[in-house]
């Protein structure tokens, strides 16, 4: 059930990216202190590349994840690794016990490690997808192309689903 909600939030932003040109996908946001669309994007794919890697080792480590810039500045690159990890999300995901280790302050040295979930991070990796794609939702206005998006795109679905429940009554 979880992946199916990965999967469909990936091909979203997949339809979204397949709208923009090359210069609209990197252009660089006055609103976010030089971010671009491109880069919020990359960060969505690593933390599920991340995941999936870690899957094979029984351990997930988010700030060791391998930063691929090819994401943020190639849109046909970006759109061949989102169909990539649709792909792999398409296969035999079974939950299974994970770690989660990482340093949660700036100046912590020490590693926390933490036990979970295929299926918790799968979540986590769907909430932080939407978390960013709000930011993008900020560079769409900013290009005045916020009309390609879908009309939830970056918020969250219980914010959603509370509109809809404040609308009716």
């Amino acid at each position: 059930m979880v992946i199916t909600h990965c999967k469909n939030d990936l091909y979203a932003l997949r339809t979204l990216v397949s709208k923009l040109t090359q210069e609209q996908y990197v252009y660089v946001s006055n609103c976010l202190e030089g971010g671009s669309l491109g880069q919020h994007l990359r960060h969505i794919l690593e933390f599920y590349t991340c995941l999936m890697k870690g899957r094979e080792e029984g351990k997930i480590n988010y700030d060791m994840r391998q930063r691929d810039v090819r994401i943020s500045n190639n849109h046909s690159f970006a759109l061949q690794r989102m169909d990539e990890m649709i792909q792999l999300l398409s296969e035999d995901v079974s939950d299974c016990p994970l770690l989660l280790e990482g340093q949660f302050e700036l100046e912590e040295t020490a590693l926390v490690v933490t036990p979970t979930s295929l299926q918790r991070e799968l979540i986590y990796c769907l909430e932080h997808s939407i978390h960013h794609q709000a930011l993008m939702r900020v560079v769409l206005t900013e290009m005045g192309l916020v009309h390609l998006a879908d009309k939830h795109f970056g918020i969250a679905f219980s914010t959603v689903r509370f509109h809809q429940g404040a609308s009716v009554e």
